[in-house]
């Protein structure tokens, strides 16, 4: 993907806002973001930033791959209220599903 001319591929500080770029249409956090590495509490504050990199309708892809092979993840869609709805679930979603989609955006009311 690196190659082709109309991708970007960038990486920043999930913790830190000013690290990340705006206006993205996907965003893939892979083997990160889990209960595991982080509280609840960091973890909302990651999908708060994350969903500040997105564009309208932009996806979030949160996905995990045990020792095994086998990936879960979900798809989730930015709606224009600035909630996420999932778009698939993938073996029974991420772990973090609950939180992703109970979070709210900052300024949007609802």
């Amino acid at each position: 993907l690196r190659h082709h001319p109309r991708v970007t591929v960038t990486e920043g500080n999930l913790l830190d806002p000013a690290t990340l770029p705006a206006q993205l249409h996907v965003v893939r956090a892979a083997n990160i973001l889990n209960r595991s590495y982080f509280s609840d509490h960091q973890l909302s504050a990651i999908v708060q930033n994350l969903r500040a990199t997105l564009c309208a309708y932009g996806l979030l892809i949160i996905c995990k791959t045990d020792d095994s092979g086998r990936t879960e993840g979900t798809v989730f869609l930015l709606k224009d209220n600035g909630s996420f709805e999932i778009v698939e679930s993938i073996n029974g979603g991420s772990e973090i599903e609950d939180l992703v989609c109970s979070e709210k955006a900052v300024g949007v009311s609802g």
